[in-house]
């Protein structure tokens, strides 16, 4: 039994590390925050620029298109970004990136992105009256579309031309790699007021209409950042009218992010507003100050034409319906994509290999399956007609895990494996008995009179700044357990960074003060691996006692899967957290490493918004040696 599970473990982690490692540096897709934000004219007060200020900086936003902002050099210059002034002096683009021109009339500011790509931001306000939604809720305007259209027009019909006018002349479509368009649009869209909503709404005067701006900006080639991965209005509203409550009030999603772009894929949308409630607030901030709830979306884009992927390191066993994660930033009828397999000899030599099939060897992301263990070349070509880009990874198949693991470069054998064959066997055991009966040193010099099990280090918060990053050594050596350091990671990032281990005062049924250390992701459905590493002195040893869950009302259900890990015995135990909403539960872990050996807490979030998730009253206790 021995045997069988040892090994057992260290197959399963085998084929963990080897299906994720890259044995070369590739080029990553590159992301791109753009927000649109109507302040409501709150920077008239230090207090009013330093909420602008901290909400961009909560959103993470690269460039925002402000509206209403009239003092718009105070804010660039408190967060140190550039500055494009539009015609209309409540109207500017603030940039995080350099600017390098203006369109024609003012409207957008074309901007340098750190991977050499160019993007046009344009940015509007359109007039707010007459506001349709309003006049039909007053009964002002007939319940017609065609009526509803000529007086939408009639309001903002101008200057919707002259923006899309500003665009074109811009050459903004074919002049960059990707275009961007924020406002306060002041008319709903057409993707929201469609005949599904019309008869699903309690509204009597909702039907269905062909809002002419939203009509006009998706006629020239620009997508609604939100309905691409959210297309059900009905299911999903998102508005952005208005979180200050009115018991007439029309709300409606009037604040809106195109985009065009070849290759330029949104991963998410998010709401920004108050702590209401709202199923319309995806990111709260305390104390928002505007009438709008601002709009950030993130995009992700191809910073090459091609790029094939990261290398792979895999088994025989594993390489069969092996998914490529290649991608082809053009797009056509004139673009022909193909994956081609090169057996590559220990010389360097390349020769084609039929050893490789690919299910689909013209699409980027396909699937291959192997026949031969050995080293090869997968080339990703892509032509559109005029120029070829190509890209390689390279594909290292082993016979077996145990080679592959050596393969790796930081592969250790299990303390048991005394011959590194990644087997516990007899011969082993023979091995660790002869090596045991070598050793001069077991007669006992001390002994320890004291208590087995230490009582335990509870930690429940951590004084300091919100949003702060934990230290990484906190926790280490303390009064109860001072033969124990503690490593948490991610950590070290900035007062509010993405994705680490944060300090947060005040959250619901937090540990004293409402102290938590905050598991933040960015954006929420993003989640990432929050760890704690446990390692103790030699002939000291770790025991996890238990840990506090604790979900921030609007969180959802929450459920984090964790492991804990040691460097000696391998997996210990894992299992599922779930912690309903707004709830905090403590989960019992009681599980303890073996000689001395390094143990790590992984705790990964599978549901649930992933900053609204928190732990505190992390309880572990050190055992002492005997003699």
């Amino acid at each position: 039994m021995l045997h069988k599970q040892l090994f057992k473990g260290k197959l399963q982690q085998i084929s963990l590390v080897i299906l994720s490692l890259a044995l070369g540096q590739v080029q990553a897709a590159e992301q791109l925050k753009v927000m649109s934000f109507n302040v409501w004219t709150v920077e008239g007060t230090q207090a009013g620029r330093d909420h602008i200020v901290n909400i961009v900086n909560t959103s993470g936003a690269d460039v925002v298109g402000f509206q209403e902002l009239s003092d718009p050099a105070l804010i660039a210059n408190a967060l140190g970004w550039h500055l494009h002034t539009q015609s209309s002096s409540s109207t500017n683009i603030i940039s995080r990136y350099p600017i390098l021109e203006s369109s024609p009339a003012k409207w957008g500011a074309k901007l340098q992105l750190p991977s050499g790509k160019t993007a046009w931001v344009f940015n509007t306000h359109l007039p707010a009256y007459p506001y349709q939604p309003y006049d039909l809720r007053d009964n002002t305007l007939a319940k017609n579309e065609t009526a509803v259209i000529n007086s939408a027009n009639s309001a903002r019909g101008s200057q919707v031309t002259a923006l899309l006018n500003d665009i074109t002349a811009a050459n903004a479509l074919t002049s960059a790699d990707m275009v961007f368009l924020t406002g306060d649009f002041n008319e709903p869209s057409h993707l929201d007021w469609t005949q599904a909503v019309a008869d699903s709404t309690a509204r009597s005067y909702d039907l269905k209409v062909q809002w002419p701006a939203s009509s006009r900006i998706a006629a020239i080639g620009l997508t609604d950042s939100l309905r691409q991965l959210s297309p059900d209005p009905v299911s999903d509203k998102s508005y952005s009218w208005t979180p200050r409550p009115a018991a007439d009030e029309v709300h409606d999603r009037i604040d809106i992010v195109y985009y065009a772009g070849t290759g330029l894929t949104p991963g998410s949308v998010a709401n920004i507003g108050p702590a209401d409630g709202s199923a319309d607030t995806d990111i709260v901030y305390a104390n928002y100050p505007s009438d709008h709830r601002a709009v950030v979306a993130t995009f992700s884009y191809a910073t090459e034409p091609v790029e094939a992927g990261e290398n792979i390191l895999t088994t025989l066993e594993l390489a069969n319906d092996l998914a490529l994660n290649g991608t082809a930033g053009l797009t056509g009828s004139s673009v022909s994509i193909n994956w081609q397999a090169f057996a590559l000899s220990a010389g360097g030599v390349l020769s084609p290999s039929s050893a490789v099939t690919f299910t689909d060897s013209h699409d980027p992301a396909t699937t291959i399956s192997v026949s031969q263990a050995g080293s090869y070349i997968l080339k990703l070509t892509v032509t559109d007609g005029q120029s070829q880009y190509s890209d390689e990874l390279e594909l290292r198949v082993y016979a077996d895990a145990c080679l592959a693991a050596k393969a790796t470069g930081d592969w250790t054998a299990s303390y048991y494996d005394r011959n590194n064959d990644c087997v516990v066997d007899l011969i082993d055991l023979s091995m660790l008995v002869s090596d045991w009966l070598k050793d001069n040193s077991l007669e006992a010099t001390c002994y320890y009179t004291g208590p087995l099990v230490s009582a335990p280090t509870v930690l429940d918060g951590l004084t300091g700044t919100t949003n702060d990053p934990v230290p990484a050594d906190h926790g280490s050596n303390a009064t109860n357990t001072p033969h124990i350091a503690l490593t948490w990671t991610p950590t070290g990032g900035g007062n509010n960074s993405n994705n680490q281990w944060e300090l947060y005062n005040n959250w619901p049924n937090g540990g004293t003060g409402g102290m938590v250390y905050q598991m933040d992701s960015s954006p929420d459905d993003a989640y990432k691996t929050h760890s704690i590493i446990f390692t103790p002195e030699s002939r000291y040893n770790v025991r996890v006692n238990n840990i506090k869950i604790n979900v921030w009302s609007g969180g959802g259900n929450s459920n984090v899967n964790w492991t804990l890990t040691g460097t000696v015995s391998g997996l210990l135990g894992s299992g599922i957290f779930a912690t309903p909403n707004g709830t905090a539960v403590t989960h019992q872990i009681n599980l303890e490493g073996f000689g001395s050996e390094t143990i790590t807490l992984a705790l990964d979030q599978s549901s649930g918004k992933g900053t609204y998730i928190a732990i505190d009253d992390l309880s572990f206790s050190e055992i002492r040696p005997i003699n």
